[in-house]
């Protein structure tokens, strides 16, 4: 396919990317198969109680959820009750004033501790600011250390002098200059040159800004901290309130616990196996989106697919499999004509034939397949193959590279004798030289080797001697 110009159009671009897009479907859909199998066993084993026995669906997870929340509702109702009831029986056996109290206490230590979280909102939010602050402070502290850096520098290298000129290389005499005028081109310069230069100014400029800016910031972080000490202060004394709240408290809360049923245990061990399922179904829940991602990405690859075979179909139907068969098989039966032509008694059998598909080809001669030749025989075809492809070597639209090595056996099957090689050797290989003396052949080349070769023309024969063993 590829020596008739056929294998580019058969095995596109487009044919590989497809072929690489079947693959990932195929990982995909193993990958999703493994994954629902794996997920269906654990819930399985988990689950089963809960109308999951045979596998995981989404409807079947939120029935098992609403069915679990059923059960917490009634679970809640029930301990509501039980606890009412606890609660009126511990009002009847305390006296009014008893009960009031107990009322305004539990009022108050919600309000304190609404309060006390709040406050803890804002110590953590006091700490963020300072961490900010400092983190400035230390941002400008550094950029201030290398601008006073940076200014003893220009102190330092400023008063360095120019030695040698840079033109002639000769040194330079300082003592001639004045100091109205610079010592090496001679140039006016102002007097307070040496004293302040811009640089300077800005430098120094900078550095007072930095300064003030580290202080303010210093000052912020002060406020900052007594802020926050004041906020510690404040949820300190909450703390304190609540622990005085709660002592006030106790005497009612043991009361309560005394005649505290054994049936509220019950309900909560009962609501805490619940509320466990239930995350356990959300969780599940949570990975059958992952199933539903992989079936978003099988679709997506399959739409892939099917355009990538239109297209591959498309190009397929381009192709002629009937120019290069027949082109071929014409070259083929002109050698096989041409040996026959010097040779009558060479080819006996039929013409070549060629039955050329996608998927493969077979040689046929006459209406047999070419593998009932015999030895000779088979030579001659396998000759006359290798002269039809380098006869396609300067065609346009095919890709034989114009070379070929014909290495011919020792002895023929029929038992020919050493002379009758040499003449077999030099009427099958003639035909060769013949196609590759043509002007279009040009840039081609065959190379043979044989036993003897003798008298041919328009070759370039090597003999050689030496008998290897």
């Amino acid at each position: 396919m590829l020596f008739l110009g056929i294998a580019e159009y058969i095995f596109s671009p487009e044919y590989a990317q497809l072929a690489e897009k079947q693959k990932e479907l195929y990982k995909q859909e193993v990958r999703k198969e493994e994954f629902i199998s794996t997920l269906n066993q654990i819930s399985r084993e988990l689950l089963s109680d809960h109308g999951l026995g045979v596998a995981v669906t989404a409807p079947s997870i939120d029935t098992a959820i609403q069915n679990i929340d059923t059960e917490i509702d009634s679970l809640l109702n029930s301990r509501t009750e039980i606890l009412d009831s606890l609660q009126e029986q511990v009002f009847q056996e305390s006296n009014l004033t008893q009960s009031t109290v107990f009322e305004e206490l539990s009022a108050k230590w919600v309000r304190l501790q609404a309060n006390r979280n709040e406050l803890s909102a804002q110590v953590q939010s006091a700490h963020l600011r300072l961490r900010d602050l400092e983190g400035y402070e230390r941002r400008v502290g550094d950029e201030l250390s290398r601008i006073e850096r940076a200014k003893s520098a220009g102190q330092i290298f400023r008063d360095l002098r120019v030695t040698h000129c840079p033109v002639c290389e000769q040194s330079v005499d300082i003592k001639k200059a004045s100091l109205e005028n610079c010592y090496l081109c001679g140039q006016a310069t102002e007097s307070n040159n040496y004293k302040s230069s811009a640089s300077e100014q800005r430098l120094d400029f900078e550095v007072e800004q930095l300064q003030g800016e580290g202080k303010e910031a210093q000052e912020l972080i002060s406020i900052v901290r007594d802020e926050i000490n004041s906020l510690l202060s404040s949820q300190q004394n909450i703390d304190e309130e609540l622990a005085y709240i709660q002592g006030q408290m106790r005497p009612m809360q043991i009361a309560a616990a005394a005649i505290l049923p054994p049936e509220i245990s019950r309900i909560d061990m009962d609501l805490g196996r619940f509320q466990e399922r239930r995350r356990q179904l959300e969780r599940i829940n949570g990975a059958l989106e992952l199933q539903e991602d992989l079936s978003t990405q099988i679709s997506k690859i399959e739409g892939d697919i099917k355009t990538l075979e239109a297209e591959v179909a498309e190009i397929s139907q381009s192709v002629s499999f009937e120019t290069p068969r027949s082109l071929l098989v014409s070259q083929i039966n002109t050698y096989l004509n041409l040996i026959k032509n010097d040779n009558p008694t060479s080819w006996t059998q039929g013409e070549i034939g060629l039955r050329l598909k996608e998927k493969g080809f077979n040689f046929t001669v006459g209406k047999k397949t070419i593998s009932s030749l015999g030895a000779t025989m088979f030579l001659y075809f396998l000759a006359a193959y290798n002269y039809a492809l380098l006869a396609l070597s300067n065609q346009e639209g095919y890709h034989y590279p114009g070379f070929s090595i014909l290495e011919f056996p020792a002895s023929f099957a029929d038992g020919s004798t050493q002379v009758q090689v040499k003449d077999l050797e030099n009427f099958i290989l003639e035909p060769f030289i013949a196609l590759v003396g043509q002007d279009y052949m040009q840039n081609s080349q065959v190379i043979a080797v044989g036993r003897a070769f003798q008298n041919l023309q328009n070759v370039h024969r090597i003999e050689l001697t030496k008998v290897w063993s």
